[in-house]
């Protein structure tokens, strides 16, 4: 029986065709063909996998995370240094063989970061839905598809699987969880004993004030004092090892991300405008964050806390 001709494997110009139409009917404009460039492919296209995820990947197209990676860098939704992040899983001493668990990354440059430090698995619990998203295409691109996959993760009803980390690094889940004790058991549930948690959080007195300083977040904030927060997760079964005041070092990742907005707004990629007004969103809210931090109404607070 004749063998059917196996179909020919698109051309980059294939590829970029096929965008191009796409961009052109999302924009409503009329797609015009003699814009593509010329280029004679004799095989697959190199970045072909890149392109054909572009279309699935909201860290290069939705609107929030346009505009929060044009304050905070390419795959970051908040302010950080990866420099920082890299020595989290130093400091929880977990093993190369182990397993580290990183509870709210946002996108995929804090993971890219403690990847470099801990060459074992990773564990990515996002609680944004579109991050979660992001992050596994962002794993993909970054060759960590072998030992780290996200999975999405609800604050109030998500489960962790009983000692099955070596360590946990938890990035603004308590700042944003309406049940911070249950959270707290279910990190304390996850950790083998004598294992760590690294928790970077928002703290300070509740009130109307916080609305205002995060009306640009993905939930409503759950701001509460750090005393609150160690007895919460005193009950739930961590022992207290260290706390670390980082609001400093914080403001000035925030200023380093506004002159970082000043000074390449005008540049390409050209911001949608759905993506500038989210630029002016977050400016604003971070308008009055700023202020709360500086006259110590809400501080960033590090918690390296051991299950017992």
């Amino acid at each position: 029986m004749a063998k059917l001709p196996l179909p020919a494997l698109p051309t980059k110009r294939d590829l970029a065709i096929v965008k191009a139409k796409f961009d052109a009917w999302w924009l409503g404009e009329e797609f015009d063909a003699t814009k593509i460039p010329e280029r004679p492919s004799d095989g697959p296209p190199a970045g072909a996998d890149d392109m054909l995820f572009d279309r699935e990947d909201p860290a290069r197209h939705n609107p929030r995370f346009l505009a929060l990676q044009r304050f905070w860098g390419e795959g970051r939704v908040t302010p950080g240094d990866s420099a920082a992040e890299a020595l989290l899983p130093v400091r929880l001493a977990v093993q190369a063989s182990g397993a580290l668990g990183l509870i709210g990354p946002g996108l995929i440059a804090p993971v890219s970061a403690m990847a470099v430090a801990h060459p074992g698995e990773l564990r990515l619990y996002e609680w944004r839905d579109l991050a979660a998203q992001a992050l596994n295409v962002g794993v993909q691109r970054s060759g960590l598809k072998s030992r780290a996959q996200a999975h999405l993760f609800d604050l109030e009803t998500g489960q962790l699987e009983a000692e099955s980390l070596d360590g946990v690094v938890c990035f603004d889940a308590f700042t944003f969880c309406a049940h911070p004790s249950r959270l707290a058991v279910q990190i304390a549930k996850a950790l083998k004993p004598n294992c760590g948690v690294v928790i970077e959080t928002y703290v300070g007195a509740s009130g109307p004030q916080n609305a205002a300083a995060f009306a640009s977040s993905f939930l409503e904030p759950q701001i509460q004092a750090v005393e609150t927060l160690t007895a919460l997760l005193f009950e739930a079964g961590l022992r207290i090892e260290s706390e670390a005041d980082l609001t400093d070092q914080h403001l000035e990742q925030a200023r380093a991300g506004l002159r970082r907005l000043a000074e390449g707004l005008g540049g390409p990629p050209q911001l949608t405008a759905a993506a500038l007004r989210e630029v002016a969103w977050e400016a604003e809210a971070w308008r009055a964050r700023k202020a709360l931090l500086s006259q110590g109404a809400l501080r960033r607070r590090m918690i390296h806390a051991i299950r017992r």
